[in-house]
């Protein structure tokens, strides 16, 4: 079960990264789908579990803050950054230029008296549901 939950993890963030100039908007419509699924599957295993299961197989979180009714919230945080160079003709001369972009997608999970009731994605790298 725990190589099953992480290989399903690992799968859904390298496959998000595998993309060819040549992919369709069909094929990345397929790929966005397959991720959702993923995350789906992640969903139903942890929603109503105790957080020992999700610490467990997930392993411990990024942040963990408690609000003032006493509801544990977990933070588990992924990203990259992709560098990207491009070469740009002047009148004059060419000029060579480099931008930066950062993926990242945040876990956010809310768990009380110790069970997990909720799970929830945020950023520009997280599968649409």
């Amino acid at each position: 079960m725990v190589r099953l939950i992480t290989l399903l993890v690992a799968c859904a963030f390298v496959l998000s990264g595998c993309e060819s100039p040549s992919n369709s908007s069909d094929s990345k419509t397929a790929r966005h789908q397959r991720q959702a699924d993923d995350w789906r599957q992640i969903e139903d295993i942890f929603i109503g579990a105790p957080e020992s299961d999700l610490v467990n197989q997930m392993g411990p979180p990024e942040e963990v803050y408690t609000t003032s009714d006493g509801t544990r919230v977990l933070s588990y945080e992924w990203g990259r950054t992709i560098e990207t160079t491009g070469k740009v003709r002047g009148r004059d001369r060419d000029r060579y230029t480099s931008a930066t972009t950062l993926k990242e997608c945040d876990l956010v999970v809310s768990v009380q008296e110790g069970v997990v009731k909720s799970m929830d994605f945020r950023g520009n790298w997280c599968p649409q549901f």
